[in-house]
């Protein structure tokens, strides 16, 4: 009996596991590093103010954007769709007073062929193996005169000669420019293995939009604790 009972939940969960696979959904995970609760922690403690992290807003006023590309086959057209919808959701967003789209920040940084270097550096770093160098972004972010960096990675794109050949994966990071901390990092996937490779556009709008909406969220409620507080003061002089 116990046996029998054994082979029926291996059975279930086979069964569970072909659904699944049958029709996959997107994951959506996220992350605030640990080292930048710490540094948040001392910064408050230093101010000798009272300390909580849900209460924090971690984004500063201004955020220069970039769009990066570490997929072998993701078409030209997603990178510049990518774009085009970081750009418009976070203007649409509101969180912040200043934003500098990423086709600009390219043209700024062209006039200064040091910084535009050290930029690519940057970036390849933070990219590949997830490392925020201060000595770059400190420089990166007077030149541009922004608090954030808010970056938006195509990490997979479907590819039959690649390791995650049926993964869509976008990645999403905002980084403080002045600490170097990496702020939040919001990653959306989808197994695209019984998906038809037509739709993989229609797929990579649907993750990218979702990736927006949670940044959004995360950032939102603190966004109007913020624009309370200042107006209370104001009601109050």
């Amino acid at each position: 009996m116990i046996r029998t009972h054994a082979i029926w939940i291996s059975i279930s969960a086979l069964l569970t596991l072909q659904s699944c696979l049958n029709d996959p959904k997107p994951v959506f995970t996220e992350s605030i590093p640990q080292q930048t609760r710490t540094h948040v922690q001392e910064k408050k403690e230093l101010e000798k103010a009272d300390y909580d992290f849900r209460n924090i807003d971690l984004l500063g006023k201004t955020a220069a954007l970039f769009v990066t590309n570490r997929a072998v086959n993701a078409p030209e057209s997603v990178i510049e769709q990518a774009n085009k919808m970081l750009t418009s959701a976070l203007r649409d967003a509101g969180l912040y007073q200043e934003l500098i789209p990423p086709q600009e920040v390219l043209r700024r940084l062209q006039t200064d062929t040091r910084l535009n270097q050290l930029k690519n550096i940057y970036l390849d770093s933070l990219t590949t193996i997830s490392i925020s160098d201060k000595d770059i972004s400190v420089p990166l972010a007077k030149f541009l005169n922004v608090d954030n960096f808010i970056i938006l990675q195509v990490e997979n794109w479907p590819c039959d000669d690649c390791f995650s050949k049926k993964r869509l994966r976008f990645k999403l990071r905002v980084v403080n420019a002045v600490t170097s901390d990496i702020v939040w990092t919001g990653i959306n996937e989808l197994n695209t293995l019984d998906k038809n490779s037509n739709d993989l556009n229609q797929f990579a709008d649907i993750l990218l939009n979702e990736l927006f909406n949670s940044f959004n969220l995360r950032f939102r409620l603190k966004w109007h604790q913020r624009r309370f507080e200042h107006l209370t003061k104001l009601s109050n002089t």
